[in-house]
């Protein structure tokens, strides 16, 4: 009884893919390699207070932020201190890092979004009370708690998606 014009399908339940799975399965940036084949780390922040260098391990934090949208885009940062993530129209002196230069502002980022504080052996991610709030792989980080970040970690801002990639750890 069997018909070869029969067709059998599937019927075995597939798993659904989020927005967050997808964003995370797209490509880190290359584009962080300069012509000597390493990338140039902006010191942030300018001005370490000195209750946080003796927190500070001897070997600073180096990360490379990669816009997801645009991977060419990075922010490579060599981690001295607690550093201010925002988006300002004008410079301020309280943010280490102004993403609205980025034209992120746009993108839903608080002027005072997230604070990075960078530990002996863990790097932290808090948000400093953000209006459309703050992700780290899909999950939302509330102001009341510290997250800690990985290698290959997605960040949202907003609607702004960072890859993090930790090049060096104290």
């Amino acid at each position: 009884m069997d018909n070869p014009d029969d067709t059998k399908f599937d019927t075995q339940p597939r798993k659904r893919v989020s927005p967050e799975s997808f964003l995370r399965a797209l490509p880190v940036s290359s584009a962080a390699v300069g012509p000597d084949g390493q990338p140039e780390f902006q010191p942030v922040p300018l001005v370490i207070p000195e209750r946080d260098r003796l927190a500070l391990p001897e070997k600073p934090w180096r990360i490379i932020l990669a816009f997801v949208e645009d991977p060419i885009q990075i922010l490579p940062l060599e981690l001295r201190g607690d550093v201010k993530f925002g988006a300002s129209p004008v410079p301020e002196v309280d943010l280490d890092v102004n993403l609205a230069f980025f034209k992120d502002n746009q993108r839903g980022v608080s002027r005072h979004h997230i604070k990075l504080r960078p530990g002996r052996d863990k790097l932290f991610l808090l948000d400093l009370g953000s209006t459309n709030g703050t992700y780290v792989n899909g999950s939302l980080v509330s102001p009341a708690s510290a997250c800690v970040l990985q290698d290959g970690d997605l960040i949202t801002l907003g609607r702004l998606h960072l890859r993090v990639k930790i090049v060096q750890r104290p």
